[in-house]
């Protein structure tokens, strides 16, 4: 997937949340543990977190996975949802009729374990006697797709028989956990974000990059409250924030990139937004067979500087 993808449905749903539902919204909020695509705070004062990714049809991951469960155990929210403009692949999996869990993460977590028992942390048995008893049996039962053993096989023979060279030990709660997490909380919610797209194109790129312009994005799956202990700690003045708020008055290409003129390795650079006036064909306007400008904008938060940097000519 093309790498403005993911910028341009933050900033669709930012607008919306915020003109439409009357949220208030900040970007790359920190969670104690982490930092989250988009944190709010709504008209009732509940605290809803969101993680985004472009939509590729393969955002069921285990990296997905741990993330969703971090902001989860920060505290900080009562909901969690995952936007994307294709929410199949995460739907799919939170709807299914068989829970799928996440192989890779089994895995790792298997010989995480199998680690302590060959340091002499705990033994074998009492390791699967914890898995048994504390792990669903939705999870330990699901087959391996092509496979003639299940989670629960796989575990007791990564646990018994396999050697682990590579891994450091965790403690039994620290593994049980991480199974549990092999498959996405049921409290998750999901927001779709429909941008113009026909593949890897913008079908209408005056829709896309113009604020208010695309579809409304739709909550497709409600979230279920968590059990808040905390709450983020937002910061309406830092470059996240700066950035959302030219995009809503230049529109155009959020996180987009320009030629790198300097001597590097690398084809490109970033910047913050790049904005088109009066055409939206950047090739019209470099060609000049019309009449348009390109407008590079680089946002900085209140924290991008040191003190001693700024100066006031006033």
């Amino acid at each position: 997937m093309v790498y403005f993808i993911e910028p341009l449905v933050k900033q669709h749903l930012w607008h919306w949340l915020e003109t439409e539902q009357g949220w208030r919204v900040d970007g790359e909020v920190g969670t104690g543990n982490g930092r989250i695509d988009l944190a709010c705070e709504t008209p009732d004062g509940a605290f809803v977190g969101i993680e985004l990714k472009a939509g590729d049809g393969m955002s069921w991951s285990s990296t997905l996975s741990e993330q969703i469960w971090r902001y989860v155990d920060s505290g900080r929210f009562d909901e969690i949802y995952f936007a994307s403009s294709n929410i199949d692949a995460v739907a799919s999996a939170l709807n299914a009729d068989t829970v799928e869990p996440l192989i890779p993460v089994i895995s790792q977590s298997s010989r995480k374990l199998r680690a302590g028992v060959q340091a002499g942390d705990y033994t074998a048995e009492t390791v699967l006697s914890q898995v048994e008893s504390r792990i669903d049996d939705t999870i330990l039962d699901f087959e391996f797709s092509g496979q003639r053993y299940t989670v629960r096989s796989y575990i007791t023979d990564r646990i018994k028989n396999r050697p682990e060279h590579n891994l450091d030990p965790v403690s039994i709660d620290e593994g049980i956990q991480e199974f549990s997490r092999a498959v996405l909380p049921d409290e998750l919610g999901l927001i779709e974000v429909p941008l113009p797209l026909t593949g890897e194109y913008l079908r209408s790129p005056r829709m896309a990059l113009t604020p208010g312009e695309s579809h409304d994005p739709t909550i497709v799956r409600e979230a279920e409250r968590l059990s808040r202990t905390d709450e983020p700690i937002f910061s309406w003045e830092e470059e996240p924030w700066v950035r959302h708020n030219l995009w809503q008055e230049f529109g155009g290409l959020p996180e987009g990139s320009i030629p790198n003129v300097r001597e590097s390795a690398m084809y490109d650079r970033p910047i913050d937004i790049v904005a088109f006036e009066g055409v939206w064909d950047p090739t019209d306007i470099v060609d000049g067979a019309s009449s348009g400008e390109v407008i590079g904008i680089e946002a900085k938060g209140n924290n991008s500087f040191a003190g001693n940097s700024v100066v006031d000519h006033s």
